[in-house]
Formats: structure tokens, C-alpha cells, sequence
């Protein structure tokens, strides 16, 4: 036995809270800003993410993806979106005349089913003006969003700058 209590797990990062997934059930989000778009794909279990269809290798299976911020549970998280469905309709719903962008209202996206039997459905939300706590969260936050650090290997998309906290040597 060594130092360690045999229950210990190793802590979760303090930024795991920053992303989320479509989990089983509804989600609730409003997008925050443009997405950043891109192709993904998997080498030795690990995603890459490339800007253009032509930089993925030949051979390899790419999916199309929009990683965006979005207010969701009353906080800014970040949402790495591939699935065509949800795709679709979000680009549809942001060119329609009736409901305008994608960032004047919620939209509520349903996932159900597991493995291959997984579907997904989005519905729009009436219109309404982003509460004034998710604006500020979001320009507090947007000055330490680097988007393009997904197509850098072990690039990080957002790092709290602690300004006030500089070290001394």
C-alpha cells in the first residue's frame, strides 16, 4: 500500500465545468458568439481538429463541427457541436426571417436514444434579450477566448489572465 487512502480519485479539473456535451435529455443554450468551425477527426484516440476539409490525411473519417460559447445552466460553457441534425437546424433557424440569428434567442436541444438508436431534435425558444448576467459573464470571459488554439496540439481555448496576480521574480 502506498501514501495514498484507497478510495482516492484524482480531482477533476477546475475547468471541466467550462465544457459541455449533449447529455441525454434537454439542453438549453444560447449562443454567445460566432462559432468557430472546423473538422474533426480521431488518430491514436485522440481527436484533431484541422480548419479545412483538405487538411485532414487521406483516408481518415473527418466530422464537420462548430465549437461556440454558449450561456447554458446560468454560466458560459463551451459546446463542441458535430452532429449533423443538430447542424441543420441550428444553420437554418440562423438564416430564418422570422427567428433572426441564433443569438437573439434560446434554442432547446433534445437528445434521446443511445449508440446508433441516438436522435436528436432542437426547438427554438420565442425570442428574448440575453439577460444582463450572461452578457457580463461573457465579456468578462470573451478577452481569454482563443478559439483557434483548438487546431494547436495541447493549445488551450480559454485561460483565465490573472492580471492583479503577477509574480514577483
Amino acid at each position: 500500500m502506498g501514501v495514498l487512502p484507497n478510495n482516492y480519485e484524482v480531482p477533476k479539473s477546475g475547468s471541466s465545468d467550462l465544457f459541455i456535451k449533449l447529455e441525454p435529455g434537454e439542453t438549453k443554450i444560447r449562443i454567445l458568439d460566432e462559432p468557430t468551425l472546423g473538422y474533426i477527426y480521431w488518430k491514436d484516440k485522440k481527436p484533431t481538429r484541422v480548419k479545412q476539409p483538405g487538411d485532414v490525411p487521406s483516408g481518415e473519417d473527418a466530422k464537420h463541427f462548430w465549437f461556440v460559447p454558449v450561456w447554458c445552466n446560468d454560466r458560459v460553457s463551451f459546446l463542441e457541436i458535430s452532429q449533423k441534425t443538430v447542424l441543420s437546424e441550428l444553420a437554418f433557424l440562423d438564416s430564418s426571417d422570422d427567428w433572426g440569428g441564433l443569438d437573439k434567442h434560446d434554442v432547446t436541444i433534445k437528445r434521446t436514444g443511445e449508440g446508433m438508436e441516438t436522435q436528436y431534435f432542437v426547438q427554438p425558444v420565442p425570442p428574448k434579450a440575453l439577460s444582463k448576467q450572461a452578457k457580463d459573464t461573457w465579456q468578462e470571459m470573451k478577452k481569454d477566448y482563443k478559439p483557434n488554439n483548438l487546431f494547436v496540439e495541447g493549445g488551450s481555448v480559454y485561460a483565465k489572465s490573472d492580471d492583479d496576480d503577477e509574480l514577483p521574480f
